[in-house]
């Protein structure tokens, strides 16, 4: 071919490529008004704009924003971008700040916001209203009063975007179906704010396959959310309880869950591709009461069935067992013998997002094993959750209220971590009852009970962070128990004891306040208990960094001898490193743990001096 002819086919060749892409358009001047299809290139940036910077008035638009900045300065009702009535419009790489809105679409849809920042705008970072089927990505929004705004706006996806620092990361009003998952949800005074009871999903629309710490994972994933307090036993990047937020809906409780909560921001999450579905069991939706589940699946409550049901409402009677709540009630009438749930003999099941009351027992489980009992109301109820005979349960945010005889009981019941509950109005708050060993307690509340927290003939448990209060008996009583430990437990205004204790020994007290209780402590036929910290701690306080036993603060005392934030005096004979302050005024500093070395590593290290020492010597000769 000559140069000529190579000329024509290559100005053909442009041609005909400029008539498939069609003409780039270039925005030099704000504010702009986009009333054709096209892609366009912002040209310019602004300042302190006090009109709507662009205005999209057509379908079939990509708006490049080619590292621009649209600069508003919070004139109310003005927007960086807004749309209304389209579709198919693209909006990336820019940011967009204070404004009154960040990005508005009104009645829009099939539209994608890809490698935005949009920050201090006064009202909304990016508001959907009416907008469906639409795509957030890769977004950074921080600062605003709300980060993302959802108003009657169904089927959108948000992922890969950071929301951070605002009053609301999002808020949903009217809508639904919309899915929000691998973002990162930072310091935002609250995450989400919820104002409907359609559902929402909080983590991938299907299992993802992943790479977390050099370790592959098949599983569905959540969101980050820097407020979580959740762990990760199994190291698959998964917080093994949900992130919950509830509201009152219906007369009842109604949640949105993140059932995969990223323990670390979504960066550290490599996705590989979508995992295998048909390894994941079925959904099995449950539409009549009462009903029996016989085999393994995941299963969602969709009735909530009639009022003053006489009959124990679901049986479980196999493993490997979901049941989720979906938001759901149960609903007795107090009949002998009936249960909201029932399990007997079973391991690796899950109850979650319910509310179940009025029946003999909310939830009865026996002789079970692995047993999740997540983000459940158990109210009015003669017992509001037995646990009986079953080990390694774990039981989290909980309210268990107004239940006649029982709050929450264990019988027996050994290695369960309970989290996150609330009991109140019951005879026992919470029963460990008949060498109910072992257990962890952390972040109770246990008020307007006759006793708030009973353990009877059982040992070796931990309580952490209790909050017992106004309790007509006892904040906390021991029967026959011994090597129990409680620590940082507020027992407050409880009317006859804060702490009984009768028959029990070898228990330890320490970082807790007794305040205002009618008598903080009654001992009786019990040895060898310690009220103060098994070890010295290291501690600050006013400045002062030191070093010494913790006892515990008590409102009624005030010793002599002050030093260090504690009292030189012993409090009854009992505690002789009483607190001058309540514990929280201590910060108490964990020494970091400095891991041994291996043996090997000695072993390799004298080994190589060996050979180092035999290699000079034989130089010598």
């Amino acid at each position: 071919m000559n140069r000529g002819n190579y000329l024509i086919l290559s100005a053909i060749l442009l041609l005909f490529i400029g008539v498939l892409t069609g003409e780039e358009i270039y925005i030099n001047k704000l504010p702009y008004i986009i009333n054709e299809s096209g892609y366009y290139t912002l040209n310019t940036s602004c300042s302190d704009l006090n009109k709507t910077a662009i205005i999209i008035e057509a379908d079939n638009v990509v708006l490049n924003g080619n590292g621009k900045v649209l600069d508003g300065n919070k004139t109310y009702n003005t927007s960086g971008i807004f749309v209304e009535r389209h579709k198919n419009i693209t909006i990336k790489n820019l940011t967009i700040k204070e404004f009154w809105r960040g990005i508005c679409f009104i009645l829009s849809s099939d539209s994608s916001i890809i490698n935005v920042d949009i920050l201090n705008n006064t009202e909304v970072g990016i508001y959907f209203g009416i907008s469906s089927n639409n795509t957030i990505k890769k977004v950074n929004v921080s600062n605003n009063n709300i980060g993302i705004s959802l108003v009657a706006s169904f089927r959108n996806k948000i992922i890969n975007s950071n929301i951070k620092n605002n009053k609301y990361g999002i808020s949903y009003l009217s809508s639904g179906k919309n899915v929000v998952y691998l973002n990162n949800f930072i310091n935002n005074s609250e995450n989400i704010h919820y104002g409907n009871v359609f559902v929402n999903r909080l983590y991938s629309p299907t299992p993802l396959n992943y790479t977390y710490n050099g370790s592959n994972y098949t599983n569905f994933l959540g969101n980050y959310y820097s407020d979580y307090s959740g762990i990760d036993n199994d190291g698959d990047g998964i917080g093994d309880t949900p992130y919950i937020k509830n509201w009152t809906c219906f007369g009842g409780v109604c949640y949105l869950t993140d059932s995969y909560p990223l323990i670390e921001p979504y960066e550290n999450y490599k996705i590989n591709g979508i995992g295998n579905v048909s390894s994941l069991p079925n959904i099995i939706y449950i539409k009549s009461l009462p009903y029996t589940i016989v085999k393994s699946g995941y299963y969602i409550l969709n009735f909530s069935g009639f009022d003053n049901l006489t009959l124990t409402a679901i049986i479980i009677k196999t493993d490997n067992v979901v049941l989720d709540g979906n938001g759901k009630i149960l609903d007795g009438n107090k009949a002998d013998n009936t249960s909201g749930i029932f399990i007997d003999g079973y391991k690796n099941i899950t109850i979650k997002n319910l509310a179940i009351k009025e029946f003999c027992y909310g939830i009865y489980v026996a002789n079970a094993s692995d047993v999740k009992i997540i983000n459940i109301t158990s109210k009015s109820n003669d017992y509001g959750i037995a646990i009986l005979n079953s080990f390694n349960n774990i039981l989290a945010n909980i309210n268990v209220m107004d239940n006649y005889w029982v709050g929450l009981k264990l019988f027996n019941a050994s290695h369960n971590k309970l989290m996150n509950i609330t009991v109140s109005n019951s005879k026992y708050g919470i029963i460990l009852d008949y060498n109910s060993n072992e257990n962890t307690l952390k972040n109770i509340k246990a008020s307007n009970n006759d006793v708030g927290v009973s353990i009877q003939i059982s040992h070796n448990n931990l309580i952490f962070n209790l909050t017992a209060s106004n309790n007509s008996k006892y904040g906390i009583s021991l029967l026959a128990s011994s090597k129990n430990t409680i620590t940082r437990a507020d027992i407050i205004n409880n009317k006859k004891f804060g702490l009984f204790m009768y028959n029990s020994n070898n228990n330890i007290f320490y970082l807790n306040n007794f305040i205002n209780n009618s008598k903080n402590i009654f001992i009786k036929k019990s040895y060898n208990n310690t009220f103060n910290s098994p070890e010295e701690l290291v501690y600050k306080i006013e400045g002062n960094i030191c070093k010494n036993y913790m006892g515990n603060y008590y409102s009624d005392f005030a010793g002599k001898d002050v030093r260090n934030g504690i009292f030189g005096s012993s409090y009854q004979n009992i505690d002789f490193y009483p607190l001058t302050h309540p514990y929280q005024y201590y910060e108490v500093i964990i020494p970091k743990k400095i891991d041994s070395v291996p043996i090997y590593y000695l072993l390799l290290v004298v080994f190589t001096l060996i050979i180092i020492a035999l290699i000079i010597r034989q130089s010598k000769k």
